[in-house]
C-alpha cells in the first residue's frame, strides 16, 4: 500500500541522517567557505563525476564563481541564476576564465561606439522604434512638400526621445526588441553605446548584473531605474563578436 512505501522511504530517511556524518572525510569550515583553495578542495569530486579530465581547470573557476557571488555582508549562499556559462567556439577548456559581470553573446548596434568606461545604463524591455499603427494606413500627398515634410515629424520625435535620454546621463542603452535606423542614427549622434538582446531571460539576469529596471515606455529613465557599470566592452574571441559588461 502506498501508506507502507511512504513509511518506509521516512524510515530509510532516519537511518540516512544517522549514517551520513559517520562518512565525512573533508569538512569547510564556516569562514573557509569564502577562500578559493577550500571551496575547490569540495568542489572537486562534484566536478570529478561529471567532467573527468577538466577536474583541475574547472574547480577552481566555479569556486571563484560561487564565491562572486556571495553577498559579504550575509550568510555565505551561492545563487544558481547568477552564474551563467558562455559557451564560444574556437578554443580550448583550459582557455576558461571568469568575468565578474555578464557577458552578452552579440556586438553593439551602434558602429561608432564599441566601448564606455562608467557607464550608466538604461534598460528597455521595448523596441527603440517610432509608434506604428496595427491597422494599415494610407497617406495621400497632395504636392512635393507633404513628401519633404512626411518623415520630419518622426525624425524630430525620435531626435527629442534620444536627446532627453542622453541629458539624463545615459551612455549605454540595451534594448528588448528592434532599434530603428533612425534610432541607432541619434544615439550615435549623441554618444550612445546600443545593444539589442532578444531574449528576455538575458536581459532579466542583465538587469539583475547592473542594477537596473526594465522600462517599457519609451523615454528617460528616473535615477532610481538606471544601472551601473565600470566598463562596457565589444570584444572579439575566437572569431565571435561578445559584450562585456564589467
Amino acid at each position: 500500500h502506498t501508506s507502507e512505501i511512504i513509511a518506509g522511504y521516512k524510515r530509510a530517511s532516519t537511518k540516512l541522517f544517522e549514517l551520513l556524518p559517520t562518512l565525512v572525510c573533508q569538512k569547510v569550515e564556516h569562514a573557509g567557505v569564502r577562500d578559493v583553495e577550500e571551496l575547490t578542495r569540495v568542489i572537486r569530486p562534484v566536478i570529478m563525476a561529471k567532467q573527468l579530465g577538466c577536474v583541475d581547470v574547472l574547480a577552481p573557476l566555479v569556486a571563484r564563481a560561487c564565491i562572486g557571488t556571495m553577498n559579504p555582508n550575509s550568510r555565505p549562499s551561492v545563487s544558481p541564476e547568477a552564474i551563467r556559462v558562455a559557451k564560444i567556439m574556437g578554443g580550448d577548456v583550459s582557455m576558461s576564465s571568469v568575468i565578474s559581470g555578464m557577458v552578452v553573446l552579440s556586438g553593439a548596434a551602434t558602429l561608432n561606439k564599441t566601448s564606455v568606461e562608467d557607464a550608466v545604463v538604461a534598460v528597455f524591455g521595448c523596441g527603440i522604434e517610432a509608434s506604428a499603427m496595427e491597422a494599415k494606413g494610407t497617406v495621400l500627398m497632395k504636392n512635393a512638400e507633404d513628401l519633404q515634410n512626411y518623415n520630419k515629424t518622426e525624425e524630430t520625435k525620435m531626435d527629442e526621445i534620444i536627446k532627453s535620454i542622453a541629458s539624463a546621463g545615459v551612455t549605454v542603452i540595451v534594448s528588448g526588441g528592434s532599434v530603428s535606423e533612425m534610432a541607432l542614427h541619434f544615439m550615435e549622434q549623441y554618444g550612445i553605446m546600443c545593444i539589442k538582446i532578444a531574449s528576455k531571460w538575458e536581459l532579466r539576469r542583465l538587469c539583475s548584473a547592473v542594477n537596473a529596471t526594465a522600462l517599457v515606455r519609451l523615454g528617460p529613465p528616473t535615477p532610481e531605474e538606471m544601472g551601473f557599470c565600470d566598463l562596457v566592452k565589444v570584444k572579439e574571441i575566437g572569431g565571435r563578436i561578445v559584450t562585456l559588461f564589467t
